[in-house]
Formats: C-alpha cells, structure tokens, sequence
C-alpha cells in the first residue's frame, strides 16, 4: 500500500469518525476529573475553575497535536502527552490502542526546548539542551539507527555525531541542523524500492540507517522533511529542494527559483509554501487542499493524486495584504498578516477552519484572536493558541481528546479556552 493511501485511510478514519456537537462557549477542564466545566467568555476570563483551586496552572511553551496524539512542552522543559496511541506515538510505553484522557509527562524526556510532530503520519519528537533528538511512534523506514521496530512506544534517542540546532520529521526522512548550519538526513533511500510499506525484512534495504550531509551551497537555517522529498532554506534566502514522484522529481537538491528572497518555508508531503521578504505567501507543488487557488480542482492532475499541480512558486493571490507569518500544515494554512489578524484555510473536515459544513475553506477566514499571541499552531484537525499572558486557546476535533472531556465526537470552530494544572 503507498504512503498516500496510508494518509487518505488516516483522513477517512476520522472522517467517518464524524462530529455534530459543537460547544459554543469557553471550556476550562481540571485533568484530575477530565470532567468540563462550560463558562461563558467574560466567566472564563474572571475565576479559575473552582477544581482547580490549589493546583498551579501550567502556561505551556508549545501545545501541538497530530493525527490521533497532543504534546505539550513547559517552562521548565518537560513533555506531556496523551490521545490515542496506535502506533506508540504517546511515548509512554503503555499498551498501544490504549487511549490516556490526561495530560502525561513523558519521564525520558528532560531539559526539552523544542518538540515537533511528523504531518499525515504518527511519529513525533523532541530536541534537548544538550542538542540531542529523540523521536517515537511509527518507525516504518527505520529512521532511528539500528532499531527496526515499526513502533516505537518510548523516545529513542537519534544516533547523531554532533550538536543538533534544528529537526524535521516526515514518515520516511529525519533531518537534522547541527550548529555549522550543515544538513544531513536518514530515512528510506530513495534509490532502492518504492513507497509502499516495507516488510521487517526490507528495513536494511530501504533505508539508509546513517545520517548523510546534503550537499548544499550554503548554510541552512530551516530544513522541512515531506514524505516525498526535502526542502531547505539557506541563511541568504534561497531555496532548494529535492522530490522523489511524478514530474517534480528532483532526485538531486536544486534551486528552485524565487523572484525575491525567501525568509520562511514550510512543506507538507506534496507542497510547499514559502514567505517572501515583501509579505508575499507563495506555493508550489500539488495543492490538494485548496491552498494555492481558489478554484481547487479545476486543473487537477492525476500524476500524483487529485490536486492542482504547480510546477514554479505561484503567488497565494487569495492573500491580498502582506503576510507577517505563518503556518502550514498537511491541509490548511494560518497566515498572521500586516492588519493584525489572524486568517485560515484549507481543509476543514473537523470543522477546525469554520462551523460551515464545507469540506473546504478556500477564502481565509479571519481567527477570532483576543490578545497577543505567543505561539500559534494548526494541525490536520485541530488547532491551538497561546497568548503572551499565558491564555491556551483550542479550536476543532476532540478526536485525540484535545479538550480534555469525553466528548470525541466534538468539532467545533469556536476558540475555546483551555486549561492545565498540576
């Protein structure tokens, strides 16, 4: 079965998997009880939860969230985790299929400044101080030296020589900065077999289970692993990327040209979408989601799926002012732009976009952001906010039991306040 399959089970299973109450006010939860209590914005913004008297709410430096699975990483460098665990990505050892309602510090972790998730797959990870990787969860292509487990149900540590500054992840490749801004990646090898799901016997063949040094011109100072292929960005602007699949094959790194430089990439599997130094978003690769255009489907090509087929950087015209920031995930795009405000679109499946019915958003719609953001992260179908006064905000499916109660079926576009005590 190919990878894409893979993903397209994963979005049907959720899915089918569909979701009709929606909770118009703010949410605040005790994880003791996991049990909600429902407040209204001007409440949740006065009194703390009365469950949570005595216990210290936790502002946390990032809240991020996969298919099935959340992270959350603190203050003081400790990560939590919890959802469903299919493939071990809970990084707990507990039973796989088991489902943890509450927030649950992974004890081999410590001293952790970053975490991050693979888009449309179930692995995640975590660099330290000491600029060591660990990663856990689906392993398929081998991707942690010498261990062929397909699951990998606590952190591993990352056999690398040297100190890492930065890291991507995808179901088939991890990437790695380390401090002389040099790139090297490991994962399957691209020469060797297809994208179908290897057996315990074709591990050693498909992957190539030593970091390799990409051969860059410059320095790199971002570096997006996808499940067909690579993209960096050098520390003057420049992009260059590598693609496995259909004519966008690269099977080498080359540049792909800009018409001005790029200060910020991110890539999703088939696409990629950049921010020029002007506020510009632009985008290339096969736009499955309605992200480049506005008319999603109109060009479609089969060479990789069904989805439009960009060849060179477009510009992301739906945006017309400048773009500040943003995020990509596998199906949708926040922007922070120059008035301010906050906009997504793209997928909207889990009702993670807007409280319409519509499987697709392709106009961005403006995100109802009260204060001053710290750190904004959209995941396939959920999203999460934090504030700079320490706020959580939640909004989308509770399918990985995001919003700490037992209402799975829950999808909802409203931003929810969120809350977190030990």
């Amino acid at each position: 079965m190919k990878i894409i399959l893979q993903i397209g089970l994963a979005i049907i299973l959720l899915l089918t998997t569909a979701c009709t109450t929606t909770i118009d006010d703010g949410i605040s939860v005790n994880i003791d009880s996991c049990e909600p209590t429902i407040q209204t914005e001007s409440e949740s913004n006065s009194q703390p939860a009365p469950q949570a008297e005595n216990k210290e709410k936790i502002s946390p430096e990032m809240l991020i969230t996969n298919f099935l699975a959340n992270y959350l990483l603190t203050e003081e460098g400790d990560v939590y985790s919890w959802g469903r665990n299919e493939f071990g990505e809970l990084g707990l050892g507990v039973p796989l299929d088991e489902f943890i309602t509450q927030p649950t510090k992974i004890p081999e972790l410590s001293d952790i400044k970053k975490i991050m998730v693979a888009p449309s797959s179930y692995m995640a990870g975590a660099i330290n101080a000491e600029g060591e990787l660990y990663v856990w969860g689906q392993n398929a292509f081998n991707l942690t030296t010498g261990n062929h487990d397909c699951k990998i149900e606590t952190p591993q540590k990352v056999n690398f020589d040297g100190k890492i500054t930065d890291a991507s992840l995808s179901f088939s490749t991890i990437c790695v900065i380390d401090e002389f801004g040099d790139v090297y990646t490991s994962g399957m090898d691209k020469t060797k077999g297809t994208f179908s799901f290897p057996t315990e016997d074709d591990y050693t063949d498909m992957s190539v289970t030593t970091f390799v040094k990409e051969d860059i011109p410059e320095k790199v100072v971002s570096v997006i692993a996808q499940a067909y292929g690579k993209t960096f960005l050098t520390t003057d602007g420049k992009v260059y990327a590598s693609s496995y699949v259909g004519d966008l094959k690269k099977d080498e790194n080359v540049r792909v040209d800009f018409p001005e430089k790029i200060t910020k990439i991110q890539s999703s599997d088939n696409i990629t979408i950049a921010l020029g130094e002007s506020g510009t978003l632009y985008g290339y690769g096969m736009d499955r989601y309605g992200l480049i255009s506005d008319d999603f489907g109109a060009n479609a090509d089969e060479r990789l799926g069904n989805g439009d087929i960009y060849d060179e950087p477009t510009v992301i015209s739906k945006v017309n002012q400048s773009v500040l920031d943003f995020q990509l995930d596998t199906s949708n795009i926040i922007s922070h732009c120059v008035d301010g405000n906050y906009y997504q679109w793209g997928y909207n499946a889990s009702h993670n976009i807007s409280n319409s019915d519509d499987s697709y958003i392709y106009i961005p719609q403006k995100l109802n952001i009260q204060n001053t953001v710290k750190e904004i992260h959209n995941g396939c179908f959920s999203n999460t906010v934090i504030y700079e006064n320490g706020d959580v905000g939640v909004w989308g499916s509770n399918w990985s039991g995001l919003y700490l109660h037992d209402d799975y079926n829950l999808k909802n576009a409203t931003i929810a306040k969120w809350e977190f005590y030990i």
